[in-house]
């Protein structure tokens, strides 16, 4: 009797440590859909104000093809342009860091391939790359980069260097690799002075800022510069696709919404995070190679034929 008491005792705990249970994970789903439709709702009003249309000339691509791929979740291109602007929501001026990122996610793959900004393109002002921008606007810049590389540019993104500040900082800061230590004096953004270790450093917004700024005494000149660039960026996409990146959640759509201009559509964003999530999995960076030259007075950086070959090849090959 005794016995059959203490095991209905027995049974009558667990059965209510399962109800316990139960409800914590029923209250833990209930919280946690709040909090989803709340971010939902938050995330779909701060994506579409950031969307912009955008008339391209008739070219490699368009609007409508450009939405047929990522209905289909098959790979594309989008390019990405840092303004030259200080300001929040100036997104004026001319495009310094050009880079285009080819996201296939077949091959599970991201390629981000920067193009510096005094590449020596025809038929733009200053025969430089970073004016097109500067004179006609996104689709001039995705004109220009399907001109120069014969590759399809299917979406573009715009930010400023508040955005680059902003959003480091809206993520806890960012780890990279340094290749080598170097002092840098922000006469024009920050007006503050930075000392970057050799070696994995961790950055606030502001040092990233300044990290990913400094060209002169770099070996490389503007090719280290880019390379710095890709870093950052990368960096701060790992860190958004984390739990503490998604807690910053309100943080990152402020500067969003304050910095960033893009040609994406609300749904052609919630398609990428459907279809595109693996693509993350792989970051290949490169750039387009130049060498120094002055052409017409201005001192630009030419490609061979060879070396635009090989970045078509590699951008095509990813987008197969």
């Amino acid at each position: 009797m005794r016995k059959d008491r203490h095991e209905k005792k027995k049974k009558s705990l667990g059965k209510k440590i399962a109800i316990g249970l139960g409800s914590f994970v029923g209250l833990l789903l209930i919280v946690g859909g709040i909090v989803f439709v709340i971010a939902y709702n938050d995330v779909a009003n701060t994506m579409k104000n950031t969307h912009t249309a955008v008339e391209r000339k008739d070219g490699l691509t368009n609007e409508t093809k450009s939405a047929a791929l990522i209905n289909e979740g098959k790979p594309f291109t989008v390019l990405l342009l840092g303004i030259d602007a200080t300001e929040a929501n100036d997104l004026t001026g001319r495009s310094d860091t050009i880079i285009l990122a080819t996201i296939n996610p077949q091959e599970r793959t991201t390629t981000l391939v920067s193009i510096a900004r005094d590449t020596y393109i025809s038929g733009i002002s200053t025969n430089k790359i970073n004016a097109a921008y500067a004179f006609g606007g996104a689709a001039g810049a995705m004109d220009a980069v399907e001109q120069l590389l014969n590759v399809p540019v299917n979406q573009f993104i715009t930010f400023n260097m508040e955005a680059v500040e902003r959003m480091v900082d809206a993520v806890g800061g960012v780890s990279v690799d340094n290749a080598f230590a170097f002092d840098f004096q922000d006469d024009r953004v920050t007006k503050e002075s930075f000392h970057f270790e050799q070696g994995e450093i961790h950055l606030t917004g502001k040092q990233a800022l300044a990290f990913s700024r400094m060209r002169y005494d770099d070996p490389r000149g503007d090719y280290g510069r880019q390379e710095r660039q890709r870093q950052v960026i990368e960096a701060v996409m790992r860190k958004v696709a984390t739990v503490d990146g998604l807690t910053n959640y309100r943080d990152m759509l402020t500067v969003l919404g304050d910095n960033m201009k893009t040609s994406l559509t609300w749904d052609q964003m919630r398609g990428l995070i459907t279809n595109y999530r693996s693509a993350a999995d792989t970051i290949k960076q490169d750039n387009l190679q130049g060498v120094g030259d002055m052409v017409n007075g201005s001192s630009v950086q030419v490609v061979s034929s060879d070396e635009i070959n090989r970045v078509h090849e590699l951008i095509a090959g990813q987008l197969k």
